[in-house]
């Protein structure tokens, strides 16, 4: 089931309701129930892999806290996480078979292997009862598209067996709303105008970059839309999820991009890769640029098998290697500078990031690249200057969102009034913008 799906509110509404009125020793079933229907709800037969995965782990764990030296539970549990995601991304479909990804796998197993890191590693102590281990991996909210939570915080708010406060439960409506108001106001909007600009044949210049803009306000409101849904249906359960986005696009760098963008992912990339490649001390000037780049340059062909996302890889861990080697300069330190280096970046890696994400074919990739972007027709011109017109119509109300939430002080003497007013317009907009699509959130893809 998809955050989107008409049915959602009512199991959402269900499971809160359930799992506030039964005896909190009952709550952690009522959350695996909520994940069994949530997950099952098209194919039932995926439980069996997200229950599989939850299992293994917690086995491999509770046998690496026991083990003199658990570097071999460890690389087993890798060997079988990492091992899945490379099955079903890239050699089932190398070797000629049909195979279709998991809905959240990348997600959910990032998630379990990193129960074992944790137990291995001393943050987290093992849990002897699988139910422990598996509303963790298999907590509903933030099964399919993250956050990806690290046990040591995410394990004891769920065995807290608490509810949510009144406090809580305002504050999860109003993600709720606003969750729902970049889906399907502003990501399902631009959709169709991207779609129809990248299934031209040969599209002009002007189209191609205009609808690369688009797609960049898009994919953020799509991502950002499904994180914040998460972030307000685990608060209406009385959990606290992470925060998954920083205004990415005022980033100045690309590991400031990727240190505001999908948060969760990069923190577990930098934790348990990126430090193993940095190695011990203080790593130098190469060594960090190396190891940057190969961190990054795997983080976007975790996307997917794709040549545009190893591009997109390659791009990101380039761009990556220049940014450290720039770093030294006096420009960097000079707060006057940021706004046009966060410019130069969002024109150029940003944006030329964005088309390379969005174009899996090649061949058109390169013709994309090459073709300047004035070269088109004025009838060209013209669709393209209402694509840009469109997409910054639709960024509009999210700048104003982060404004907003800089500013908010839930504890104001007028929170609540300017909850109400706010959720109330953002769900008018959605009730009036929403129309039957098929357009699911673009992350579900990996």
């Amino acid at each position: 089931m998809s955050f989107v799906h008409p049915g959602f509110p009512l199991l959402l509404a269900a499971i809160v309701a359930l799992h506030r009125v039964v005896p909190a020793s009952m709550r952690p079933s009522v959350l695996l129930l909520g994940s069994v229907l949530f997950y099952g709800w098209d194919q039932p037969a995926l439980v069996l892999l997200l229950f599989g995965v939850g299992v293994s782990d917690w086995a491999i764990a509770l046998a690496a806290a026991r083990s003199e030296d658990s570097r071999g539970w460890v690389a087993l549990a890798v060997a079988k996480d990492v091992g899945l995601l490379l099955w079903f991304k890239f050699l089932g479909p190398l070797a000629g078979l049909p195979v279709w990804v998991p809905l959240g796998l990348s997600f959910y197993a990032l998630q379990s292997l990193g129960y074992v890191l944790d137990v291995s590693q001393g943050r987290i102590q093992a849990r002897t009862s699988p139910v422990d281990v598996l509303q963790f991996v298999a907590f509903f909210p933030q099964l399919v598209a993250g956050p990806v939570e690290r046990a040591k915080e995410l394990m004891p708010q769920l065995e807290a067996r608490g509810v949510a406060t009144a406090a809580q439960l305002r504050a999860g409506i109003v993600l709720l709303a606003w969750g729902a108001f970049q889906k399907l106001v502003v990501s399902d909007t631009l959709d169709p105008w991207v779609d129809r600009a990248f299934a031209l044949h040969e599209p002009g210049g002007p189209i191609v970059w205009a609808a690369a803009a688009a797609f960049m306000v898009q994919v953020y409101a799509d991502l950002s839309g499904y994180t914040d849904l998460a972030r307000g249906a685990a608060l209406l359960l009385g959990v606290r999820l992470s925060k998954n986005f920083d205004a990415p696009w005022r980033a100045a760098t690309t590991s400031e991009f990727w240190a505001r963008w999908h948060r969760t992912v990069t923190r577990f990339v930098r934790d348990h890769l990126l430090t193993a490649l940095l190695g011990g001390g203080t790593p130098g000037r190469v060594r960090r640029i190396w190891a940057t780049a190969a961190a990054l340059f795997l983080m976007g062909i975790w996307h997917g098998a794709g040549w545009n996302f190893l591009l997109f890889g390659a791009l990101h861990a380039s761009a990556t290697a220049v940014y450290v080697a720039l770093e030294a300069l006096p420009v960097w330190r000079d707060r006057r500078l940021r706004p046009l280096l966060s410019a130069t970046y969002l024109a150029s890696v940003g944006w030329v990031g964005a088309l390379v994400f969005r174009e899996p074919e090649p061949v058109r990739l390169w013709g994309h690249l090459m073709r300047p972007f004035w070269q088109g027709t004025w009838e060209e011109g013209v669709a393209a200057a209402s694509i840009l017109g469109l997409a910054v119509a639709m960024a509009a109300p999210l700048g104003l969102g982060q404004w907003v939430a800089d500013r908010f002080d839930p504890e104001g003497r007028f929170a609540l009034p300017l909850q109400v007013l706010g959720t109330s317009w953002m769900l008018l907009a959605v009730f009036v913008m929403w129309r039957p699509t098929d357009a699911d959130f673009l992350y579900f893809a990996f």
